[in-house]
């Protein structure tokens, strides 16, 4: 319980962009502002991509979603 205490303080839950499956609601943990300089993207100015990227072959929506396993990527 402690723990997840913890986890809510430190992140709050934002929308997400799954590559091969694009934006889901509320399914990935975004860092707060109170705790941004712990936040990698944030310190080393990485930009996350605003729209899902097609890449042939890439099968890693069958990964997310169970499909196949990470070794048949």
């Amino acid at each position: 319980i402690k723990s997840k205490k913890i986890l809510e303080d430190v992140f709050y839950l934002d929308s997400g962009l799954w590559r091969g499956i694009g934006h889901i609601p509320k399914s990935t943990l975004q860092i707060r502002e109170e705790y941004k300089n712990f936040d990698g993207k944030n310190r080393f100015n990485i930009k996350e991509e605003k729209e899902d990227i097609k890449v042939l072959d890439c099968r890693c929506k069958d990964v997310i979603m169970g499909k196949i396993s990470p070794e048949k990527c």
